[in-house]
């Protein structure tokens, strides 16, 4: 295998799962730079499996994925060296998580971050690589390939991504146009001020139920159900129901994430959760995370837990950051400060940003311990630098000095003005123009006789008395 190879032929050459992962990261690198992160991140997640299988190591779907890498390395099935590549992708990953509430920070913070996005993502790119090449050597015992040549990767252009999904049935196509329409509304957001005219909070809400039909289409088209109706004719379940159990569980998560949003009917929202629920309890890690959340919220306590720990399992950040709170309100279960710390630094050691304000502010408030304004400022500190804006106002409100901030906005906005008036006022004065004496006026030096028998034939500069007479 000396002769050059795409990376998209890379991806094929190990599995079509791999391929279909890795090629859909590489459609949104710039457009959607935080999905791509976490598509990486599922690629090498089925690269580790791919090399467990060649081992023939025993499966087991709770072991996260951190987890997984560490025991190969430790049984010497990959050397160190794609070890740390695997563990860099997998971090890098955890970034594609949203760092802020939908429309928070600005257009200027959300072109920002997506711009520091798309240079992570092209860094996991290569690193995805480097880890493809080991592993497709690793199992075909052959050498690793040198030269890999990567595909161009042009921008998305959502609108033709949209246009083809509404004229297929393809699943794939629905469900990427969901997310191109969802991206849009994030960047829509992020341009809106605080208040928000009716008129454009009905266009941006359109855009969400654009998205939201997307992704329903793509999860009811993907559910084989008269396949199923016509093996099972006495199952007894709704399609609704069917479809449920039976579609892919992406677009089905993607669904309920978005549906249980800001701005839609309770209906939506009830129909969202039904959604997140059906995909937890078939074992999709993001919507195990999502629902034990929503169960932890309204207080069902036992059957958070639950799913929860089955997605901590698999070191998803949501449930860590969750259970650092199930265990410092003294609502679920008496307050454990221990556990509650094991688990807010199991997600800061993936980079995740919410865990790392979170921390922060329970050092700044005491919660879970006592008030540690050192650590507070570090891990808010630290959140930021990650672009995190519930991190970024606690900084400027609890660690700032507003007063002198307004005091020094407030100088140089003067100075600014003074020196905007000073270039206005120091235009020179328009020139006026002395008038003519004529020969037999009277002459300017008050001496009563003519001009031509006075001062006419005398110093042709008047004195300065004769000048202001004419002006």
């Amino acid at each position: 295998m000396n002769a050059q190879i795409t990376d998209l032929q890379l991806a094929k050459s190990l599995s079509l799962e791999i391929f279909n992962e890795y090629s859909i990261a590489l459609e949104f690198i710039y457009s959607n730079p935080d999905y791509t992160l976490l598509k990486f991140r599922e690629t090498i997640s089925s690269t580790v499996h791919a090399l467990e299988d060649f081992h023939l190591v025993p499966e087991n779907s709770n072991c996260s994925l951190m987890n997984r890498i560490i025991r190969l390395e430790a049984e010497h099935f990959i050397d160190e060296n794609l070890a740390s590549h695997l563990h860099s992708v997998r971090k890098l990953g955890n970034r594609g998580a949203h760092t802020n509430e939908r429309g928070e920070g600005g257009s200027e913070s959300f072109a920002k971050r997506k711009l520091e996005l798309s240079q992570l993502a092209v860094e996991a790119r290569v690193l995805t690589i480097n880890v493809m090449k080991q592993a497709l050597a690793t199992i075909n015992q052959v050498a690793v390939i040198d030269d890999v040549k990567l595909v161009d990767v042009g921008v998305q252009d959502q609108r033709e991504l949209v246009f083809n999904a509404l004229r297929s049935q393809c699943t794939k196509m629905k469900l990427l146009a969901g997310i191109a329409t969802e991206t849009e509304l994030d960047e829509q957001c992020a341009s809106i001020s605080l208040l928000i005219p009716n008129d454009k909070a009905a266009h941006l809400q359109g855009i969400a139920n654009i998205a939201l039909s997307f992704y329903e289409s793509s999860y009811s088209c993907s559910a084989p159900v008269d396949d199923f109706m016509h093996l099972y004719p006495h199952d007894g379940r709704s399609i609704k129901e069917l479809e449920k159990s039976l579609c892919d569980l992406e677009p089905l998560y993607r669904y309920g994430a978005l549906a249980i949003t800001d701005g839609f009917p309770e209906d939506i929202s009830q129909k969202g959760i039904l959604c997140l629920e059906a995909a937890a309890k078939r074992g999709y890690g993001p919507a195990e995370a999502l629902y034990g959340s929503l169960l932890f919220e309204q207080e069902e306590y036992e059957q958070a837990f639950k799913y929860l720990s089955q997605a901590v399992a698999r070191d998803d950040t949501t449930a860590l950051c969750t259970m650092f709170y199930y265990y410092t309100t003294g609502k679920a279960c008496l307050v454990d400060r221990d556990k509650a710390h094991f688990y807010i630094m199991r997600a800061i050691e993936q980079d995740c940003p919410v865990a790392m304000a979170h921390l922060g502010i329970a050092y700044y408030e005491g919660k879970g311990g006592e008030q540690d304004l050192g650590l507070a400022k570090f891990y808010l500190t630290k959140a930021s630098d990650f672009g995190n804006l519930l991190a970024k106002r606690y900084l400027l409100v609890l660690f700032t000095d507003i007063t002198e901030q307004f005091q020094n906005q407030f100088k140089a906005s003067t100075h600014k003005l003074v020196t905007e008036l000073n270039k206005l006022t120091s235009k020179a004065e328009p020139q006026r123009k002395l008038a003519k004496i004529k020969r037999n006026d009277l002459c300017p030096c008050s001496s009563g006789a003519k001009y031509k028998n006075c001062c006419l034939n005398k110093s042709k500069v008047l004195p300065h008395s004769a000048l202001n007479y004419y002006f």
